[in-house]
């Protein structure tokens, strides 16, 4: 298993997980992480792997990314996750429910 890229939370409630674009990193969804959990969600917003705190992956493919992003959902004990992906971040979210519709 590839280590969890990095991610910063706040709230409680269902999870909103936010996947930044290429160039992005976590703050890139600062005032959205502050506004989702005020209002009664677990906000969340990683690093992509390679990106910020995150430690980069072999091989860097959208694959590889959602498989990476699973694992976080998992880490985070999540049933289901609503997934906001932006630019780049957009793919990886269409990769993971293409292989974790259950998710």
């Amino acid at each position: 298993m590839m280590p969890l890229p990095q991610f910063t939370t706040l709230g409680s409630g269902p999870t909103v997980l936010m996947l930044h674009g290429i160039g992005g990193g976590h703050l890139a969804f600062a005032p959205q992480v502050e506004t989702l959990a005020q209002a009664g969600y677990r906000a969340v917003a990683w690093d992509m792997p390679g990106y910020g705190r995150s430690a980069p992956i072999e091989p860097y493919t959208f694959k590889a990314l959602a498989q990476s992003c699973i694992d976080l959902i998992d880490a985070l004990r999540c049933e289901n996750v609503i997934l906001l992906g932006h630019s780049m971040g957009g793919m990886v979210a269409q990769e993971v429910i293409a292989r974790r519709p259950d998710k």
